[in-house]
């Protein structure tokens, strides 16, 4: 560290081992024309505004016998970022192991100005507010205030920073909750600083990176997690008044509000100072990952306005509440995460029907949250091998439009605030023509000539819907739902010819009328949800034996030209292939696929044979080039 002569106002450097000198340090607010460790050497450094602290720093030094002194302006090398990590990393220690702090008030003329103090405000003044053993006022005209432990009264009425870590400066087994709350009202310059100025706080050390912004808190609590298993720390955003579990409401969440189980800033710590811990219920602590915190503990299972709520429960309660610990409540935003959302509550230590279960609780992202289809658009692939499907119909609710022109699906703005179940439906009939012959149905005019020659059909093959829906309005999960349609004049012949194939299958068939007309029963549309597929659960699970090249089961072939592509392509994006007939959820996915992929489509695919021997050019051949595919949607 650097130390300032108090005589010769020279700056010294020291190695660490020599730290043994006695020295004053000085704890101040940053205003004009500071001095910097370089300006002190250089001409006319006395005439600038910042010098007159460091020389009543000095002066003061000498009159209480000590030769040496600290002034944050002067002795820390700002231009260096090593350095400055290295000063910032030990600053707390700095200030523990002076003789003396002179903390200088330029906004405090009398006792009375104290509250109204700048000093009081700024977050990096708090642990050289704590940190010294003696620390002393000084007012604007270095007229002396008081000490610490003389003003301990009114300085805890102010800070809410307990009496006794005032006058002793012990408080590690001061909750980690409560000593964010002494941070929660004071603001940094920048917003990094907010979490760098805690480091001695909580004795915890991690590089800086100016620039990170709110990711530096999330960081300061991942190296709180570290050394402690305190978990008020999870407790932040307590309401004044806790609700009992029993009592809990809440309205319409958007994605937004959904959080991760760590705050985004001191300021969400302002009320937690009356929280106490209580022994832990999983002998497993907290464990990071990725952007998360997989939390092991006890879960209590409740709904509200049909959303089932995760209560977690954590290791800690409020004073006057030993009997109760409290709950963080969660909703299911992923197949495997959850997320934060509403205010914590009270939850009883018995009487409740509790399980013991892992957490994995992360704030939605952009990669991994599914908003509601805003658009569905389709994409045509031909096979020779495959059975070919139609569009023959769209039958969409109120608020929600088919655009023949350019084949999409589109959700009003009005309808996608408040877009729940099931919204439109996509009928396919099988073609039974000639593949190079105009086809007969209603969007006849929409189908593609795409390839030469003809495609005979075996007896029996069936038609199909596709479901389109979201889940709530609190997550906007979209998804898609396979139903077999029954022909209207042999519902019954096709209904047990299905049932040979799969019974599963025949728990959601049914002809186009009944399809219709039950797609705006919610309890029917939370059935199709729980079986929305995505991609890759669509090669997992409908895959069945092929008897010859022209049997496949007329239900399945909807996956089978896709295998070719990886299944994890984008996680966001829902997708419903026939024949390479894809659909997706988003405005526009530019995707790059696998140089595997690529090889196959110009190497003895079918695809690739098929676009050699024809001048077909599918949507996604554009000029991107084969390694791109761009999912228009009409926009």
């Amino acid at each position: 560290m650097r130390l300032l002569n108090a005589r010769t106002y020279e700056v010294h450097e020291f190695l660490s081992e020599e730290a043994g000198r006695d020295y004053a340090i000085l704890s101040h607010t940053w205003g004009l024309e500071e001095c910097t460790l370089q300006q002190m050497s250089a001409p006319g450094v006395a005439t600038r505004k910042g010098y007159a602290k460091i020389k009543y720093c000095c002066d003061q030094a000498l009159r209480d016998g000590l030769e040496w002194a600290w002034v944050d302006t002067c002795c820390i090398d700002k231009t260096s970022t090593a350095e400055l990590s290295e000063a910032i990393n030990s600053m707390f220690r700095w200030y523990r192991q002076a003789s003396v702090c002179y903390t200088y008030l330029d906004d405090v003329t009398t006792l009375q100005d104290l509250g109204s103090c700048r000093w009081l405000t700024r977050g990096w003044t708090l642990q050289e507010l704590i940190a010294p053993r003696d620390l002393r006022f000084y007012s604007s005209t270095w007229s002396y205030l008081g000490s610490k432990f003389e003003l301990r009264d009114m300085l805890s009425d102010i800070t809410t920073i307990d009496q006794s870590v005032l006058t002793t400066g012990v408080f590690d087994q001061v909750p980690v909750a409560r000593r964010m709350s002494w941070a929660a009202k004071r603001q940094t310059t920048r917003v990094e600083d907010q979490a760098y100025s805690l480091l001695g706080i909580f004795d915890v050390n991690m590089p800086l990176l100016y620039g990170e912004g709110k990711k530096s808190f999330t960081r300061l609590q991942e190296e709180i997690m570290k050394v402690s298993d305190d978990q008020t720390l999870f407790a932040w955003g307590l309401p004044k008044t806790l609700a009992s579990i029993g009592d809990f409401t809440t309205g319409p969440i958007a994605e937004s509000q959904m959080h991760g189980l760590l705050a985004d800033s001191p300021s969400d710590f302002v009320t937690t100072h009356v929280l106490l811990p209580l022994s832990m219920h999983s002998d497993m602590p907290p464990i990071l990952f990725s952007n998360g915190v997989r939390l092991d503990t006890q879960i209590v299972t409740r709904k509200v306005r049909n959303f089932e709520y995760l209560f977690a429960t954590i290791s800690c309660t409020v004073q006057g509440q030993q009997r109760n610990y409290l709950g963080i409540p969660l909703l299911s935003w992923d197949t495997k995460y959850t997320a934060r959302c509403g205010d914590i509550v009270l939850l009883p230590a018995s009487g409740l029907d509790m399980r013991t279960g892992t957490l994995l609780i992360k704030a939605p992202t952009s990669a991994h949250t599914r908003r509601p289809l805003d658009d569905f658009a389709i994409v045509r692939v031909p096979s020779l091998t495959e059975c070919h499907y139609l569009l023959e119909e769209v039958y969409c609710l109120p608020g929600v439009e088919y655009y023949a022109g350019n084949q999409t699906v589109r959700v009003s703005q009005q309808k996608q605030q408040h877009l729940s179940g099931p919204y439109a439906v996509l009928f396919f009939a099988p073609m039974t023509r000639s593949f190079g012959v105009q086809l007969k149905g209603q969007n006849a005019e929409l189908h593609k000539l795409s390839s030469k020659g003809a495609h005979k059909f075996r007896r029996g093959v069936a038609a199909f819907a596709i479901v389109l829906g979201s889940d709530s309005d609190i997550r906007h999960d979209s998804w898609t739902a396979f139903v077999p349609i029954l022909r209207e004049a042999c519902a019954d012949e096709d209904f047990h010819s299905l049932l040979r194939h799969d019974e599963k299958l025949v728990q959601y068939c049914a002809t186009k009328a009944q399809l219709k007309s039950t797609l705006a029963d919610q309890n029917w549309g939370a059935s199709l949800s729980t079986r929305k597929s995505h991609l890759h659960q669509l090669l997992q699970t409908r895959t069945y034996p092929i008897d010859d090249s022209y049997a496949k089961i007329w239900a399945l072939c909807m996956c089978v030209e896709l295998q070719v592509a990886p299944a994890d392509l984008v996680e966001d994006a829902v997708y419903v292939c026939i024949n390479m007939v894809a659909s997706t959820v988003r405005h526009s996915v530019l995707l790059k696929l696998s140089d595997n992929f690529c090889d196959k489509l110009n190497n003895g695919d079918v695809i690739g044979k098929l676009l050699a021997e024809t001048n077909y050019t599918p949507e996604w051949r554009t000029h991107f080039g084969t390694d791109r595919i761009l999912w228009p949607t009409g926009r």
